[in-house]
């Protein structure tokens, strides 16, 4: 009988052990998604406030132009330009926010591993 309770209270610490290191790990998970959209958000306003500017600029430079013709030159080559920075930019914060995602379910990851090994029957 003594032998049977130490051996449930030995599956029983090691239950909330292996809990408590899944809480650690969704803990962890959290702070680095939390960090990693706060370093996505600075960007994403870092990159609407160049846009703001460069939108202005270029209307300004729109407003000098002494033709239509030159008009619609710079008209074209603003747009090129804000198409190959939208895409630029775009690609920036895809890989950003993939290894965002990498990076924040690697705890949940290593845990889930863990908990495959330790129920994994023995070979």
């Amino acid at each position: 009988m003594t032998q049977t309770v130490e051996t449930f209270v030995k599956a029983a610490e090691q239950a909330l052990a292996f809990g408590r290191g899944n809480v650690e790990a969704m803990l962890r998970s959290g702070q680095i998604l939390a960090a990693g959209t706060q370093d996505l958000s600075k960007q994403m306003l870092s990159l609407t406030q160049a846009r703001f500017e460069a939108g202005i600029a270029g209307f300004k430079a729109l407003t000098g132009t002494k033709s239509f013709g030159e008009a619609v030159k710079l008209q074209s080559k603003l747009a090129r330009s804000a198409v190959e920075k939208t895409v630029a930019e775009t690609l920036s914060l895809t890989e950003a926010s993939l290894k965002l995602v990498e990076q924040s379910t690697a705890p949940i990851t290593a845990r889930v591993s863990e908990a495959a090994e330790t129920v994994r029957p023995a070979a």
